[in-house]
């Protein structure tokens, strides 16, 4: 008997879910080891559910076989972790980085074995006897204020109870708790707020109060919090706002994302939230369908919305294959301002120039050959159609910055220099066009001269 014999329901809805496969950015990251059995008849999958270090709500799903599974879970901090399976929860655990703990189910209860043992045999004691989960507020109170005041009540009765259980347990299960009831309440105001349909942002701030329901990083330990800050970003910046509503009606998804995190960077009273809650926007815009991930990073780029470290892990995403971008009002500005500590060649080209994409092969092959060299390569596809462009660059081999551009973006380019024949090939160096019609790659030789020749150059003009 599976614990508590209730099908798996989620109050919330999951905003991020990240599937065992899109997990090559945390792959450096620790991990803790799970491990357990259920029952030797048992032949299918278990789910390891978490709030993520990018604030996600995390599944790593993993095979039994006889009845044994073992999953690793990459945390960052303790870490409360749902193990599920057959649609309903096993158990929940919390589980610290590099540790190891294991649970056997015996008639349907888990046995701890491993790191934190006591503390999880005593956390879903804790969960059975005091069953929480069966609290649901009236969705009809008339206002906003007083919903939050009926949960402001059910946090007081439940934390009441917890200390009273709790009161002489280890401090990192009584965190736990307190996050737990804490959040969980804060739940039934997303619930709420969607129930009634509300976009007033008087409503929002009040159901939203973060007095009451503050942002903090430490807080991640209970997937409860990850789920209601989640849907608070989704609500408070995606579904609620009126500027980004209008661009998503208008089809402009990119620059709704954009805009959304412009809000973030003008109101958040903090770099740390800023950056916590543009992550999360970032991270909705990968998983929405209609793809505007490349776009919101170049408009990010141009415009140094959030943090370098965040732009940077993000770009690192974004080149899992070839790192794909479109071509923007200040990108050539950008080019220019990189050429000063840097030598840059620049290939034009089209998607239906049989020259263009001889060249293509033995630019990959001259980018192998100076790949130790102060020298980027860049790419600018003009009067070509996006999805051609997409699907011939995005290669696992195309390490090369390749950029779309469109006729507004062409025009801009020809504010710098005029191409009007493809392929053509460029310079930048010392912050300008050095040279506006250089070489072809498959000269070989030459080229990779006259480009070493350009590096040495700009190395004596830096030490002058």
């Amino acid at each position: 008997m599976l614990l508590g014999r209730k099908s798996l329901r989620f109050m919330l809805a999951v905003v991020v879910a990240v599937g065992i496969n899109c997990f090559e950015a945390l792959a450096a990251r620790p991990v803790a080891r799970i491990s357990g059995s259920i029952a030797a008849s048992y032949d299918g999958s278990v789910v390891a559910r978490f709030g993520d270090a990018e604030m996600n709500i995390a599944t790593l799903d993993t095979h039994c076989y006889g009845g044994c599974f073992e999953v690793e879970v990459p945390v960052e901090q303790p870490t409360e972790v749902m193990l599920c399976a057959g649609g309903e929860v096993l158990a929940r655990l919390l589980v610290a980085p590099e540790q190891k703990a294991s649970v056997e189910f015996v008639d349907g209860t888990p046995h701890f074995a491993g790191a934190n043992a006591e503390i999880n045999s005593a956390m879903n004691n804790y969960l059975r006897k005091m069953n929480f989960r069966s609290f649901t507020p009236s969705y009809r109170v008339e206002s906003a204020e007083q919903f939050v005041a009926v949960l402001d009540r059910s946090i007081e009765i439940e934390r009441g109870r917890m200390l009273r259980e709790l009161g002489d347990a280890p401090s990192l299960l009584q965190r736990w708790a307190e996050s737990e009831i804490r959040y969980r309440n804060a739940g039934y105001a997303v619930e709420y707020l969607r129930r009634n349909s509300l976009t007033d942002s008087v409503s929002i701030a009040t159901l939203y109060d973060k007095s009451r329901f503050p942002f903090d990083y430490d807080q991640i330990i209970s997937t409860d919090y990850v789920e209601y800050v989640a849907n608070v970003v989704r609500d408070s910046y995606i579904e609620c706002d009126r500027l980004v509503g209008g661009l998503r009606a208008q089809r402009d998804y990119a620059d709704a994302y954009v805009a959304a995190i412009e809000r973030v960077a003008k109101t958040c009273s903090s770099s740390e939230e800023c950056d916590m809650i543009g992550t999360m926007l970032l991270n909705m815009s990968i998983s929405d369908t209609r793809s505007p991930f490349v776009e919101v990073m170049e408009l990010i780029h141009d415009r140094q919305l959030l943090s370098d470290e965040v732009i940077a892990r993000f770009d690192a995403k974004r080149r899992g294959r070839a790192d794909m971008r479109r071509f923007t009002e200040h990108t050539f500005e950008r080019l220019l301002a990189e050429s000063r500590s840097k030598v840059i060649y620049v290939d034009v080209w089209a998607t239906w120039c049989p020259p263009c994409l001889r060249e293509m092969k033995h630019l990959r092959k001259m980018e192998k050959r100076l790949e130790n060299e102060s020298i980027e390569f860049v790419s600018l596809c003009v009067s070509s159609p996006y999805a051609q462009w997409a699907l011939m660059v995005d290669l696992p081999d195309n390490r090369a910055a390749n950029y779309w551009l469109d006729d507004r973006a062409q025009a801009e380019l020809d504010r710098y220099i005029r191409v009007r024949s493809f392929p053509r090939f460029f310079v930048l160096s010392g912050g300008e066009i050095v040279n506006d019609n250089v070489q072809w790659p498959s000269s070989n030789k030459l080229i990779d001269s006259i480009l070493r020749g350009y590096v040495e150059l700009l190395n004596q003009s830096r030490n002058e």
